[in-house]
């Protein structure tokens, strides 16, 4: 999973609810990485977006699967 901490859309406490769960089944298998000051569709406050760097992590993620 990945969450900007200012998506206003879905706000980032759904995901850490989720997170949370996780540990407290004691569940390893879920990836999260927060990015902080990240809207939704991977935009900064400032016009940036990291949709790039965002789904590049996850693609790496995904190839790490399949070794």
């Amino acid at each position: 999973m990945a969450h900007g901490t200012e998506d206003q859309a879905m706000p980032i406490e759904s995901t850490l609810a989720t997170v949370d769960a996780f540990r407290k089944a004691e569940k390893n298998n879920l990836t999260f990485i927060k990015y902080d000051g990240l809207g939704h569709g991977c935009r900064k406050a400032t016009g940036e977006v990291l949709c790039g760097e965002v789904f590049g992590k996850m693609q790496v993620w995904l190839h790490s699967l399949m070794q």
